[in-house]
């Protein structure tokens, strides 16, 4: 087959594992709670979370609007299942996650529940969001 009769691997939609689905609607269902938390209820997200200064109002405004943005990428990726998007998807909230992993314990001094929260981060995000892009880079490879 010619290079230019090759299915575009862009615009294709692929039989994506259920696991998969299943793991990115979890962390849209987590953006979304922080996004809805950040604007309207930043307390939701910890008991020292206010919004009560124009600075700190304006940084809730700001992670709320980075959440609600990742959550509707990740939405839309759901909807194309297309395996390279997901990737995409999975690659942004990993990044995500990592920052969030190594931001908790830094700002809890390092003790006990910050290495716990770091290791539920681990579990939950860091890991299943590699496996999920492996599998998806091996689904998007075009045939020969």
């Amino acid at each position: 087959m010619s290079n230019n009769l090759k299915p575009n691997a862009n615009f294709r939609r692929d039989k994506i594992p259920l696991w998969i689905n299943i793991s990115l609607t979890f962390v849209i269902v987590v953006l979304a709670f922080q996004a809805f938390a950040g604007y309207f209820m930043p307390q939701l997200l910890g008991e020292n979370m206010t919004n009560e200064t124009l600075l700190a109002k304006r940084l809730m405004m700001m992670l709320a609007s980075r959440n609600a943005v990742f959550a509707l990428l990740s939405l839309s990726a759901i909807g194309s299942q297309n395996a390279m998007f997901l990737a995409y998807a999975f690659m942004g909230n990993l990044l995500w996650a990592l920052q969030d992993m190594f931001l908790t314990p830094y700002f809890m001094n390092w003790n006990t529940t910050g290495f716990g929260a770091s290791l539920v981060f681990l579990i939950l995000f860091v890991l299943p969001f590699i496996l999920a892009i492996r599998k998806l880079r091996t689904l998007a490879e075009l045939p020969d």
